[in-house]
């Protein structure tokens, strides 16, 4: 979850996906990013890139990870000379942030991270799901 990047306030410049496929394989696939970062739309896409490459679609997923490593604190990093600017997912970021410590957490969401009413109702799904901070899941 991108909260925990900004709330620790580190950035990571790889993006692993790893998938379990229901009788199949795990299979993983690790993204480098072109510099260190917590935005939420850079890390989507390689979300999204390495979910494409890791998933077999003749197959039921069954479990899915997505792994931020190699953080770094972001007065630290190297920044790239490719990555276009940030100036509106930074405002977005800071406005979504602001509400967020206002009125609760969780209440501005992206559209890709909306409420799964089914999962989250289901209390299957309840070990799965750290939605609280210093929770830890086994």
């Amino acid at each position: 979850r991108i909260e925990e990047l900004e709330y620790y306030q580190v950035c990571t410049d790889i993006l692993e996906v790893h998938l379990e496929h229901k009788d199949g394989p795990w299979c993983q696939q690790r993204m480098n990013l072109l510099a260190p970062t917590q935005r939420f739309d850079l890390l989507l896409n390689a979300a999204k890139h390495g979910l494409k490459r890791a998933w077999i679609p003749s197959l039921k997923l069954h479990r899915l990870h997505v792994i931020a490593s190699r953080l770094h604190w972001p007065g630290r990093v190297q920044q790239s000379l490719f990555e276009e600017s940030g100036e509106r997912a930074e405002k977005i970021a800071r406005a979504k942030r602001e509400v967020n410590q206002k009125l609760g957490r969780f209440k501005v969401r992206s559209g890709m991270t909306l409420y799964l009413s089914e999962m989250y109702r289901d209390p299957s799904w309840g070990y799965e799901i750290c939605d609280i901070r210093e929770k830890f899941c086994f």
